[in-house]
């Protein structure tokens, strides 16, 4: 039986931020340029996820 969803909260500076953002945009470039070859697996869900994170980050990030 799969655990239950978890939430947790992670304190990040101003450079640990950026940090992440970055990763998560070169990340999902990289799964683009791989779906746009043809292999869709795993990186479609790899993409998809990253994007989440950017979008709860950029919530998380207003004032």
């Amino acid at each position: 039986m799969p655990s239950p969803l978890r939430s947790h909260t992670l304190l990040l500076d101003n450079s640990d931020l950026i940090l992440i953002r970055d990763a998560l945009s070169l990340m999902i470039q990289h799964c683009a340029e791989e779906i746009c070859k043809g292999s869709e697996e795993p990186f479609y869900f790899c993409q998809r996820e990253a994007e989440k994170i950017l979008e709860r980050l950029a919530f998380n990030d207003e004032p």
